[in-house]
């Protein structure tokens, strides 16, 4: 178990994956992971670990994935400038 991931949250057995990009975009089990939808929580869809912590700049830009650039407008999907204002990133 290399990558720590629960296989028993699959929708299909391990061997079903013929490659990690199969296993790593696998459908899970219903209610594996519940969403938290309580108010102002920020909730992610993948498996991840929180490597950096920090204000969003003032260009509203962030370091994410693997040392690439992405703004968190695009990231989030927004639209409208105000709210990212206040983000802090995880």
């Amino acid at each position: 178990n290399t990558f720590d991931c629960d296989v028993n949250e699959a929708s299909l057995p391990l061997d079903s994956y013929s490659n990690l990009q199969e296993f790593f975009g696998r459908s899970l089990i219903p209610n594996a992971r519940p969403v938290n939808r309580e108010p102002n929580t920020m909730v992610s869809p993948c498996d991840a670990r929180v490597v950096a912590l920090g204000r969003v700049g003032a260009r509203g830009s962030l370091e994410q994935i693997k040392g690439l650039t992405y703004s968190l407008r695009d990231l989030l999907g927004g639209g409208d400038r105000e709210p990212f204002d206040r983000v802090v990133a995880l």
